[in-house]
């Protein structure tokens, strides 16, 4: 399982934008199911899937609960997800 990652913000003091929290998922065997356990708190707004090759897939999200989140695909797919 990947760590959360960080990114955004800024690098001044005072104001700016603050970190985004987000999590990295990499599906390894292909599935139509893709079980998420990405323990954010939160149920990601942001979910971005990619084909091994890269390419943009869509999949229908559910959020059991504010730590996982499932993607169903047509076909078993292999590649990432993104959540934000």
């Amino acid at each position: 399982m990947a760590p959360p990652f960080f990114g955004g913000g800024s690098s001044g003091g005072g104001g700016g934008t603050p970190p985004r929290l987000g999590y990295q998922h990499h599906q390894d065997t292909p599935a139509q199911l893709w079980v998420i356990a990405h323990g954010l708190g939160f149920r990601p707004a942001g979910v971005q899937v990619t084909d091994d090759a890269g390419a943009p897939v869509e999949g229908v999200v559910t959020h059991p609960d504010a730590l996982t989140t499932h993607i169903h695909f047509d076909l078993p797919l292999s590649g990432t997800a993104d959540l934000s």
